[in-house]
């Protein structure tokens, strides 16, 4: 009885993993449809094909083709978020080396993975309003992670004082653009542009020892003005 039950925890375990592995396989493939086609004019036939499935197998992994674009995006951030926390890790207590490291892997992680970014940046919107809450939160905390650094920084004299949600959106926004121009055959690496990045944000906008930046939210002042 004991072989018995452990032949069959191992045949539980090996169809577990083969499972796991066909997962892994139809998100590239979904990831790819999207990015060439869009979610719209990509379809479950077309990803199926990708990976030799017909829609009805494909569907026993995936109940629609909107839960492969959030499979898809949950890992891109999920990834993002475990690469930051290694690099912030890394870097010791200096709130300076922390944000160095993070920019840099943040923008090399979008350089490297254009498909994931542009399709999580344009396709979020298709998604249902619960699914679409998940992709945020985890977006979220990643913001969070920056906003800690900074404030951090801030409050130990390392970095000036700025509006630190501005600047960090300011910051990721910047730092991801690079999917949008960025080519492996151009004049500069994917390594030059991150270092370029986050020397420009970390030794120029947050240095100490220029004025503190903030804004006049004086009565009467305008956003716009």
């Amino acid at each position: 009885m004991v072989m018995i039950r452990e032949a069959r925890r191992s045949v539980r375990s090996e169809a577990h993993e083969q499972a796991a592995e066909k997962r892994e396989a139809i998100l590239k493939a979904g990831l790819e449809a999207f990015f060439e086609h869009g979610f719209k004019g990509a379809t479950i036939r077309d990803i199926g094909n990708r990976v030799g499935l017909n829609s009805a197998s494909l569907y026993y992994y995936f109940p629609s083709k909107r839960a492969i674009l959030l499979g898809v995006m949950l890992r891109g951030m999920e990834e993002l978020i475990e690469l930051a926390r290694r690099v912030v890790q890394a870097a010791g207590d200096s709130p300076a080396n922390q944000l160095l490291e993070l920019l840099e892997a943040h923008v090399a992680f979008h350089g490297n993975r254009r498909k994931e970014a542009v399709v999580s940046e344009f396709e979020l919107r298709l998604l249902p309003e619960e699914h679409k809450l998940q992709v945020i939160g985890l977006r979220d905390q990643y913001e969070r992670m920056i906003r800690g650094i900074l404030r951090t920084g801030i409050e130990s004299g390392v970095f000036r004082t700025v509006d630190v949600d501005l600047v960090v959106r300011a910051m990721i926004w910047s730092c991801s653009s690079v999917v949008q121009w960025y080519r492996p055959r151009g004049r500069l690496t994917l390594q030059d542009i991150a270092r370029y990045y986050t020397q420009l944000w970390v030794k120029v906008l947050l240095n100490p020892n220029l004025p503190p930046f903030v804004i006049d939210e004086s009565p009467g002042k305008s956003a716009a003005s």
